[in-house]
């Protein structure tokens, strides 16, 4: 099975996502890249998303989910929050 080129071919696709080596795919939040086929195949059968697509599709998200989808400190995901809201209002006074 080929890569999809484009969202539009990936859009209604299998999920999980096999396509392990697209950019927007989850799994390397969640394993090391010196990581065992077989741990590999479990936590992408654990994942409830495994495209960052797929997630932004569905519009503006509680941050605890994006904190859980891409494996970090629900702090983490504030402050990187509160960074693009400053550096947002910023642009407007332009």
């Amino acid at each position: 099975m080929p890569k999809p080129k484009t969202r539009g071919e990936c859009l209604g696709g299998r999920r999980p996502c096999l396509h392990l080596s697209c950019r927007y795919h989850l799994i390397w939040e969640h394993v090391s890249p010196d990581a065992s086929d077989e741990e590999i195949l479990d936590k992408l059968f654990e994942l409830e998303d495994t495209c960052v697509l797929d997630i932004t599709d569905r519009g503006p998200q509680d941050p605890a989910l994006i904190a859980e989808a891409m494996n970090m400190h629900r702090a983490t995901v504030y402050r990187i929050l509160e960074n693009v809201q400053k550096h947002g209002e910023e642009f407007e006074d332009v």
